[in-house]
């Protein structure tokens, strides 16, 4: 059943500890999307939408409106969703991706995520810890999310897209440690789930 015109999900502004603006909205990721944020990563933040995941353009934050997705740090979801949708895929997308693919689903049956400024919280990232296991996790599941919703072909030269931003970033150690991950996909069994997750933040601390 079509629910169209329904929020079924509200995101607020958020803010970073400093009280800087942190870029929490998103767009459906895509090949071109993902290709600019590999070349470009945090610079030139006035290239074109659909060239970047992360919307940066501080003027879009500053009005109410739809959206892809947003960070997952804070949600407020209507119990109509929450029902429609169903549990979130914690066991494809353990700890990340998993609100990107919960919008997914959402938007499939007609379920709007609006963008609220009104509302306001501050966030401090790498609450879940911060290890490269953790960092690492974050790149593969978003190659499980295109994977679920895209074509094998688009599918393997998104993965390509993901090699091409860690071999651009080489000198960072989190990265080479990324790019061994990506390029063995057997390796991926072995990254962080949910069994694991104290014993994974124990060793990050």
């Amino acid at each position: 059943m079509l629910l169209a015109g329904d929020s079924g999900i509200s995101v607020p502004m958020m803010y970073n500890p400093d009280g800087s603006l942190h870029f929490s909205l998103r767009r459906e990721p895509t090949l071109l999307t993902a290709l600019g944020d590999a070349l470009f990563g945090e610079h030139w933040p006035t290239r074109p939408s659909w060239f970047s995941d992360i919307v940066r353009d501080k003027r879009v934050y500053q009005y109410a409106h739809d959206v892809d997705w947003a960070s997952g740090a804070v949600m407020l979801i209507s119990e109509l969703c929450n029902e429609a949708v169903g549990d979130w895929d914690s066991a494809r997308f353990f700890l990340y991706a998993e609100e990107t693919d919960f919008a997914a689903r959402a938007r499939r049956l007609g379920f709007r995520l609006r963008y609220v400024p009104e509302a306001r919280v501050w966030h401090e990232s790498g609450g879940s810890g911060r290890s490269p296991a953790l960092y690492t996790l974050m790149y593969v599941n978003r190659m499980r999310y295109f994977e679920k919703y895209n074509s094998r072909l688009a599918s393997i030269i998104f993965r390509g897209i993901t090699v091409l931003h860690h071999v651009l970033r080489m000198d960072n150690p989190d990265m080479r440690a990324t790019l061994r991950v990506v390029l063995r996909r057997s390796s991926w069994t072995e990254l962080p789930h949910g069994d694991s997750l104290g014993d994974e933040l124990e060793a990050a601390t």
